[in-house]
């Protein structure tokens, strides 16, 4: 019996480092997706279109300017990024539109879960350890 509470224990503990670690890595992973998705645009490009776009094109970005509304109403420049796949010839073959850098902000907080599950699994065990031992001492009389 005093396995089973242990294991339970055990499996608890895991589970609310995975939510810790979680909650802080994913939303870093989404960011940073974010971030590098529209600085870094060729090379989301480079690495999705050979994914994302069909045999023989290749994923090139294009940027234009366009105006978006603010909360207040207003207008503000601002630019776009589009994916556009293109074949040898320089035609567009697909337009992905915003899809690759919303692909890459969910791979990289993929990432951020993948080791989320790695740091709550490495870290299980020492917490386990610290809380057994936090739970055995008896108090001061």
């Amino acid at each position: 019996m005093k396995l089973a509470k242990v294991g339970l224990s055990g499996c608890v503990i895991w589970l609310i480092l995975l939510c810790l670690l979680g909650s802080c890595l994913v939303p870093i992973g989404l960011a940073v997706g974010g971030v590098t998705a529209g600085a870094n645009a060729d090379f989301v490009a480079d690495t999705l279109g050979p994914i994302m776009c069909p045999p023989e094109t290749k994923g090139q970005v294009y940027t234009y300017a366009t105006t978006a509304t603010d909360e207040n109403g207003f207008e503000y420049a601002t630019t776009a990024y589009e994916t556009h796949c293109m074949n040898q010839a320089g035609e567009l073959v697909t337009n992905l539109g915003s899809t690759a850098g919303f692909a890459w902000a969910g791979i990289l907080a993929g990432g951020g879960l993948l080791l989320a599950l790695l740091l709550a699994t490495l870290l299980a065990m020492p917490v386990i350890a610290l809380v057994s031992r936090y739970l055995k001492r008896t108090p001061p009389e």
